[in-house]
């Protein structure tokens, strides 16, 4: 308890203490009164009509901020939509190039098909040919060394005078040949 009254009076030295010098700094307070306004200042309807066109110059303000906030979406939405439109016929463009190259293609595959077929036929009958003629030129060779080797063989009976080997080699031949 004594701990405890110490400390209370401590307290209130130092309330006193505090109460001592504020009095002496203190400067006297004046009473409140009612302020009259003065010459120059507002009455009541000045005010409010003073803040009801500060209110309309806002509310204008924002009108025009809006308006021009959706002139800007127009015009923004306007240019994208053109440029989408030129994407579109860049692609419309792309697309009928594509298609008339396709198609020419298609063309060309074909005529190359049908020359192609033609080349063919046309390899085909110049081989048979060929080989018709390379047989004709065979047989008329074939006909002339039978021809001459009939010849040797004949002389070679009608005649004693004949090597032996020359005439076995005519008859092996066309023993062959026959």
């Amino acid at each position: 308890m004594n701990a405890h009254t110490l400390k209370e009076s401590d307290m209130n030295e130092m309330i006193l203490g505090l109460m001592k010098s504020k009095k002496r700094g203190t400067v006297v307070r004046k009473k409140k009164t009612k302020k009259r306004p003065t010459k120059g200042s507002l009455t009541k309807e000045e005010i409010k009509s003073n803040a009801e066109a500060s209110f309309k110059r806002q509310e204008q303000m924002y009108r025009d901020e809006e308006a021009h906030t959706l002139q800007y979406i127009r015009d923004e939405a306007e240019s994208k939509e053109k440029e989408l439109n030129d994407y579109y016929m860049y692609c419309q463009n792309f697309k009928n190039e594509y298609k008339t190259n396709f198609n020419e293609s298609l063309k060309q595959s074909e005529e190359m098909r049908k020359e192609l077929a033609i080349l063919r036929t046309e390899y085909l009958d110049l081989k048979l040919l060929l080989e018709d003629q390379r047989k004709m030129e065979l047989n008329g060779m074939f006909n002339f060394y039978k021809k001459k080797l009939l010849d040797i063989k004949a002389h070679c009976t009608s005649q004693t005078f004949c090597d032996e080997n020359l005439k076995n080699i005519v008859y092996e031949i066309l023993r062959v040949i026959h």
